[in-house]
């Protein structure tokens, strides 16, 4: 046995150094070298990674929020071997394990850290192995591994052999509890250094350490050191060998210093000089044998060679860019600098020391290369702190000027001439509203820089506002409109005219925010200069301005004042009233210090604190909730009586928190024990250091990892409205919500799913109790503020994990135990295990003792047998018994502890008979009978298979038509399945008459093609058509489905239903060959017809995608009309309504699955070929497949029942479809609650400007009840005196076919009592009225052309309609 062991852990040992070999990526092949990489919202987004061998920057996958961990299947990354700075993992669902994705990372450098951590995994909820087993050095920075209620194997890894700053700065709390978790390590990754311990990343990946000799760095599966310049590992003993560098590579080999013909580039590597990044934005210096961004400090830029560094003569130059001086904190920036760059602007309002703390800062500026502005600098009196400035060089002017003052109010002296010489390159003077400084300064200087006084006018220096204390006149400008976004005011004002136009120097607008309203101008002011105004200047030819970087739902006061030359002429000046505006709400932050406790087995207490920017009125939270699932058949194989089990503590409950809070000085309690003494100052010290610094990394988080969208200024997310809304600015906007005064909860919608997330709404409350829950289970929770304006959304959610406590009673075994059989020396006992167990039974503790000859029992024997055992065996056999009564009793242990004891049962063992059974049964087994066995399995074998054959011939060939009942068709592969083969027919076409002449797009089986058929139609010898192919990768299956879902089509003959050419199953690859619709499916046809001016759709990615497709060739077309809306819904309705005949069910009646010809006919498209292209429309439920919930029926959702009443629920979406341009149903909710919506009585709500006839029709088909809906051919009769001529002689519903059926009884009635009674088509002022509207009234342009005439389409309800 021993040997067999030892050839097997060999066996293992080879396989895997020859896996280890062949994952391994050396450093002598060429690197692929990545800039940093930031991953997020799709899996897809993954393959960015591709090739990269190298990333120089840090590696950012965060934020993907929909996705499944079949999702990343087949994605792997084996080149990447080394990150420069950073690794950050965050929110990324259904990612569970790395060691697939990246199985050769093996450093992180940490060059660039994430607030001081090199390797950051936080609040990944599905994670559950890190599985970085090729990782082996973290050269800077520590690891941050937090919030990841399902991440396991952390214990068995030890971070002080990887990352060289030390355990103790790594921060690895609130990850899966360490007993709850089966972190079963092999006996071959056991070490004895520094202490014995298992050491893996998982139970196939030990982790790697090294022997100490080889400080750090050894080779894989191999004894032997690497080269010392090596980390990371290596797979040889030289410097070409390694995986990664310690200090530079340079051609594949690892050097302590670059060569002397290169230079050191980002720490890691070397170039050449001509590969030293030159260019006009990035100019990198050579310097010291290094490539690098700037000159290092005591070095300054040769002036003959911009690509070197020159060493300082005393006081060292030092250029820095140009920029504004609005505070102390912008003008420390510019310590030490003597040249600016670019201009250099003070605009200071005031501070403390504000000209010793300007001097100290800019004292030593003395080359400003373009230009020098003082504006609106109301703290300064002198500019005597640019005492060394002595050349303004304009290469960029302001205004056509080098040195521009103005509106400095406290101004009057410039510089100390006796210690001054300014030169000015190139450009004049401009002194402007500057009322203290006197006019004689200002000619000191004109004539110490050398300008003539004669080129002076007095649109430069002006000889009135310069000096002069007078008050101006003004006049009052009117505000025309104020419009708000949530960061954002737009404000327009009516042109000032003044006399003669050249006094107009320019408007400035002021604001700043108010609580109150009635405040004047010099408000927040004071003697220094110091303003809560802020303040922009604008051209004169202009009358608005865009306020951005405002806060949401926040007032402002706003101020427009003219600047002219005052006193030009009488009423030169102006100036509005103060108005006030509000900014729009936005979504608020996170609510802030989610508590959650238990007080009991099926309760959670869960308070927070209001969100630190609300951002609006907060009127609700939303609390989500689920139960983590444990993974039972994993955890169960720990051998839990070996290695003892940590019994898990349920969260806090409340009394024992305030128990804590109220007795933090006892010493002892009633038992005479102790209790824990109270906290030292420091311990509360060091508390408040760490909560703050919790706090401080998750805001740097937050902060780092949000990207603020480019195009926030829509209004939330509502379709087709004006990016702002207009409203009176002399009001001050409100909303005012009325709420229920106590606690109001939303009961969840019970759910096929076992265990889903549910979620409870809170209304003016900061507390909730949950209630009904399993006892000692795990749940996390999600606490999400939401504001009045459903519009703007709710905020992200505040994540915390907690335990119900422990049913004390729970693990009580229900019932007696049963001795199954005694046999020998051995009992066999079973026991019924408890039903519903705190978390689960890890094992079972048994006592069992002999009754001795005295009448006494004997000592007690304990066992413990693990729960998995016991299950496999169905029982426990209790061994090595001799004869004699016996007693025994059984407890189960869970993660919450032990059970109670059972009862005593009691047994005897009689003595082994050691006689032989000559007559044993057991030994004597006819012959007779097992061949009489063999021969009947024989002839039942023989029969099935003749069964077999003949059911599939019969299935096959049986029936050429559609059958009698309801055929169940799928666009979608999971709703059927295929296991006849397909026999090939009269469609069969030979593969020689299919020419291929350009791809059209991907289907879900392969790609699909234009092409031309010969001789496939009867007297037309070339014919277009579409080819659909099956992958080669393809299973047969699937080639199988592929044929049988266009052999569907097959009896199928009607305009309106896209028609089946022919198939060519013989050879590969095959084809299914259909009808060419030009113009592609009907919802990118739509996409691609959005208005320009309709923003937020025509230049969403959709559009656009849209209109770069190979069908966009052909469509010159201009955007649909509404008669042509309904001429689409009378076709699309005609063509379900011949499937309905056939007794064909589609079940995914959709736009993407009607098709579009080139004379916009719109055909009921391919049933098959479209999920793949469209995945995100559809969901999988339940673990089956995936299903289009947002076009389902509450009965199909619910039941899983399809009819063609469904198709109808399916068909009313469709018209939704269209009247929004194929925008996504029921946009802003997420998949399960379309689900829950539409079951619980919900439907989609009316879009903007769609006619009240025709939303009537949609919510005709939307009725709750099956029989309440029309059918198709009723809904045709409803549609057709608005449908065009030709429909009479191409369609089903007039078609012989259909001659025999019983006309239609309609009657014109509500719909409903809540149904819209006006009996106008298109209400006037509408896009739809017979009035065109003004273009910048019409939201729906799409619609505008030729309507019918008022009440043309009246809507009937058919008779049948109403039982």
């Amino acid at each position: 046995m021993r040997v067999v062991d030892k050839m097997a852990g060999l066996m293992w040992a080879a396989l895997t150094l020859v896996i280890g070999l062949g994952l391994l990526v050396p450093s002598n092949g060429e690197e692929y070298i990545c800039d940093s990489m930031d991953i997020r919202n799709r899996v897809s987004n993954l393959r960015q990674l591709e090739n990269c061998t190298v990333i120089e920057g840090y590696l950012q996958i965060l934020l993907i929020d929909f996705a499944e961990e079949q999702d990343y299947s087949g994605l792997a990354f084996p080149n990447l071997v080394e990150i420069t700075d950073y690794f950050l993992l965050y929110r990324v669902r259904g990612l569970t394990n790395l060691s697939e994705l990246f199985p050769n990372l093996a450093v992180i450098r940490g060059t660039n850290l994430f607030f001081n951590y090199a390797l950051v995994v936080f609040e990944m909820l599905d994670m559950q192995k890190i599985g970085l087993y090729s990782l082996q050095n973290i050269t800077r920075g520590s690891v941050r591994i937090e919030k990841n209620p399902n991440l396991c194997y952390l214990d068995t890894i030890d971070w002080s052999f990887i990352a060289e700053s030390g355990y103790s700065n790594n921060f690895i709390v609130d990850n899966r509890e360490e007993e709850e978790c089966v972190n079963f390590c092999p006996g071959r990754c056991r070490i004895k250094h520094p202490v014995l311990q298992d050491l893996c990343w998982a139970e196939e990946h030990c982790q790697k350490v090294c022997p100490e000799s080889c400080l750090g760095n050894c080779r894989d599966g191999i004894s032997g050191c690497c080269h010392e310049n090596c980390i990371g590992g290596c797979d040889g003993p030289t410097e070409r060998d390694c995986v990664a560098c310690k200090y530079f590579v340079h051609n594949g080999e690892c050097l302590i210093q670059c060569p002397p013909d290169t230079y050191q580039y980002k720490d890691r590597r070397c170039i050449t000089e001509e590969e030293c990044p030159n260019t006009t934005n990035s100019v990198w210096k050579l310097h010291h044998r290094k490539c690098i961004p700037e000159c290092p400090s005591g070095y300054t830029t040769d002036i003959n060679n911009p690509r070197l560094c020159t060493e300082c003569e005393g006081q060292c130059p030092k250029s820095c860019k140009g920029g504004l001086v609005d505070s102390l904190a912008a003008a420390q920036r510019f310590r030490g600098c003597t040249i600016i760059e670019g201009e250099l602007k003070i605009s200071i309002r005031g501070g403390d020391n504000i000209i010793d703390e300007l001097e100290e800062n800019l004292g030593l500026i003395e080359e400003v290369g373009h230009y020098v502005a003082i504006v609106r600098s109301y703290a300064l009196v002198t500019l005597d702190f640019l005492r060394s400035l002595k050349r303004i060089r304009g290469i960029q002017k302001e205004n056509g000027y080098a040195f521009y003052v103005l509106d400095n109010r406290n101004l009057e002296k410039l510089f100390d001439w006796d210690r001054t010489d300014i030169t000015i390159d190139e450009g004049k003077l401009f002194f402007h509203f500057n009322p203290k400084l006197c006019r004689h300064v200002i000619l000191t200087m004109v004539d110490k820089v050398g300008l003539p006084e004669h080129a002076i006018t007095d649109t430069d220096i002006s000889t009135l506002t310069n000096g002069d204390q007078a008050q101006c006149s003004f006049s009052r400008l009117e505000i025309e409109e104020i419009n708000t976004s949530k960061d954002m005011i737009i404000l327009r004002w009516s042109e000032f005219r003044p006399p003669d136009p050249r006094d107009l120097l320019s408007y400035t607008v002021s604001y700043r925010e108010t609580e109150d309203q009635g405040i004047d101008e010099y408000d927040g002011q004071d003697a220094c200069g110091n303003t809560e105004w802020k303040e922009f200047d604008v051209s004169p030819t202009q009358t608005a301005h865009i306020i951005t970087g405002l806060k949401p739902w926040t007032q402002y006061a706003l101020l427009v004042k003219t600047y002219t030359k005052a006193g030009a002429r009488e009423g030169s000046g102006a100036k509005s009233d103060i108005v006030y505006a509000r900014t729009d709400a936005d979504k608020p932050t996170h609510p802030q210090d989610v508590v959650v406790y238990s007080n009991s087995s099926n309760t959670l207490i869960i308070t927070w604190k209001p969100p630190n920017r609300p951002n609006g009125n907060v009127t609700h939270y939303i609390v989500k909730y689920k139960r983590q699932q444990e993974d039972v058949a994993e955890m169960e194989q720990r051998e839990y009586c070996k290695g003892g089990l940590k019994p898990h503590r349920p969260t806090q409950g409340l009394e024992d928190i305030v128990n804590n809070e109220e007795e933090p000085n006892n010493s002892t309690i009633g038992d005479g024990t102790c209790c824990e003494c109270p906290k030292s100052e420091d311990e509360i010290r060091i508390e408040e250091e760490e909560a703050a610094f919790q706090q401080e990394f998750e805001n740097f988080l937050h902060n780092n990892v949000y990207h603020k969208r480019e195009n926030e200024t829509r209004a939330g997310r509502r379709r087709r409205e004006l990016p702002v809304t207009a409203r009176p600015f002399y009001s001050n906007q409100t909303v005012n919500v009325t709420l229920p005064s106590t606690n109001r909860t939303v009961p969840p919608t019970p759910t096929p799913n076992p265990n889903p997330q549910l979620e409870t709404t809170v209304w003016n409350e900061h507390m909730v109790v949950l209630t009904g829950l399993r006892h000692f289970s795990e749940y996390i929770i999600e606490v999400i503020a939401c504001n009045a304006d459903a519009a703007v959304g709710c905020s992200g959610s505040a994540v915390e994990l907690a335990r119900t406590q422990a049913d004390d009673s729970a693990d009580n075994i229900p019932g007696n135990i049963t001795v199954v059989e005694i046999k020998e020396d051995m009992a066999k006992l079973y026991w019924p295990k408890p039903d519903s167990p705190n978390s689960m039974v890890v094992h079972y503790n048994i006592e069992y003792k002999k009754l001795g000859s005295d009448f006494n029992y004997e000592q007690q024997e304990p066992k413990c047998v693990e729960n998995f055992k016991f299950l496999q065996s169905q029982g426990y056999t209790i061994s090595n018994l001799v004869a004699g009564n016996y007693s025994v009793r059984f407890r189960a242990t869970s993660f919450a502890g032990n059970g109670s004891w059972s009862n005593y049962v009691t047994f005897y063992v009689e003595e082994e008979d050691t006689s032989p059974d000559p007559q044993d049964p057991q030994q004597q087994v006819p012959v007779s009978l097992m061949i009489g066995m063999g021969v009947g399995f024989s002839l039942l074998l023989i029969l099935a298979v003749i069964f077999g054959i003949w059911y599939c011939t019969k299935k096959r060939f049986g029936d050429k038509q559609m059958p009698n009942g309801v055929l169940y068709a799928s666009v979608n592969p999971e709703y059927m399945s295929s296991d006849d083969v397909y026999v090939p027919d009269e469609w069969e076409v030979p593969r020689e008459k299919i020419t291929l002449i350009r791809e059209l797009g991907q289907g879900s089986f392969g790609m699909v093609y234009e092409g031309e058929a010969k001789d496939v139609v009867k007297d037309e010898p070339m014919v277009s058509v579409a080819v659909k192919t099956v992958n080669e990768s393809a299973s047969i299956r699937e080639r199988i489905e592929f044929l049988n879902e266009a052999s569907v089509m097959k009896t199928f003959n009607c305009h309106h239903v896209v028609k089946l050419m022919g198939v060519v199953s013989k050879g590969q690859p095959t084809l299914v060959v259909m009808e060419l619709m030009a113009l592609g499916d009907l919802k990118n046809y739509l996409r691609r017809h959005r208005p320009e001016e309709d923003v937020g759709l025509s230049d969403s990615p959709a559009s656009n995608e849209a209109k770069n497709s190979p069908f966009a060739e052909n469509d010159n077309d201009l955007p649909p009309t509404f008669k042509d809306i309904i001429q689409m819904a009378g076709v699309i309705a005609d063509g379900m309504s011949y499937l309905a005949a056939k007794k064909f069910v589609h079940r995914d009646l959709a736009c993407r699955n009607c098709m579009v010809a080139q004379d916009r006919t719109v055909k009921i498209g391919d049933f098959g070929m479209t999920r793949d292209i469209y995945e995100t429309d559809y969901y999988r439920k339940g673990g089956k497949g995936l299903l289009p919930v947002r076009w389902m029926s509450p009965e199909s959702l619910k039941v899983g029942v399809f009819t063609s009443q469904s198709d109808v629920w399916s068909y009313g979406v469709v018209l939704w479809e269209m009247a929004t341009l194929a925008s996504q149903p029921y946009q802003g909710k997420s998949n399960e609650e379309v689900l829950k919506f539409v079951i619980d009585g919900g439907m989609l709500e009316k879009p903007e400007g769609c006619p009240n006839k025709l939303y009537d029709l949609m919510k005709l088909c939307w009725q709750y009840r099956q029989s309440m809906r029309p059918t198709f051919l009723e809904i045709v009769e409803i549609l057709s005196p608005e449908l065009q001529a030709h429909f009479n002689e191409v369609s089903f519903y007039h078609s012989l076919d259909n001659h025999g059926r019983e006309p239609l009884e309609m009657d014109d009635v509500a719909l409903d009592s809540g149904a819209d009674t006006e009996t106008e088509m298109y209400p006037s002022g509408s896009e739809f009225s017979s009035t065109p509207s003004p273009p910048s009234e019409t939201p729906y342009s799409h619609m505008n052309g030729s309507h019918p005439q008022n009440g043309s389409m009246n809507l009937r309800i058919p008779k049948s309609t109403l039982c």
